[in-house]
């Protein structure tokens, strides 16, 4: 549902929850039109909350060492550190794609998770698709929950 100032996703119980900020959407809407037609992305900063929610705090903006293409982007690591602790996911695009899945996000979500890296058990994945350039571009979210979250 939306309110006022942010956007909340849930599953089909209710039971696993994210919050995201239309400040944080508007970030994601600008890097996909700035690096349009290519694919680009990287890391979703936040905290999660009591039980299964996660408010996404901010959007890192691109790296600048990522390498981008039509079909497949390679995100650098530049400015990791600036995420600090805060780290639960990644965001990318699908410029004129769908937001499903690749086999390569899918291998990433399971390496996020195996990797505890900065301490995210259920690490998240925001996927952009659509016309970058249009007005209509669709958000998808993915999230790999465990028994230890």
């Amino acid at each position: 549902f939306v309110t006022g100032f942010a956007i909340k996703f849930a599953n089909d119980n209710d039971a696993n929850k994210i919050v995201i900020s239309r400040r944080c959407i508007a970030k994601l809407v600008r890097y996909a039109r700035e690096y349009s037609p290519c694919e680009c992305g990287s890391w979703l900063s936040g905290k999660y909350l009591s039980g299964k929610t996660c408010v996404i705090l901010d959007i890192a903006k691109v790296p600048c060492d990522s390498t981008h293409g039509r079909g497949s982007f390679c995100r650098g690591v530049a400015g990791f550190e600036s995420v600090g602790d805060n780290f639960v996911g990644e965001w990318h695009t699908h410029p004129g794609g769908t937001g499903l899945p690749s086999r390569t996000d899918d291998v990433t979500m399971e390496r996020l998770r195996g990797c505890h890296l900065r301490g995210c058990t259920s690490p998240i994945m925001i996927i952009l698709s659509g016309a970058m350039r249009g007005e209509e571009m669709s958000i998808f979210i993915f999230t790999i929950v465990t028994d230890d979250a």
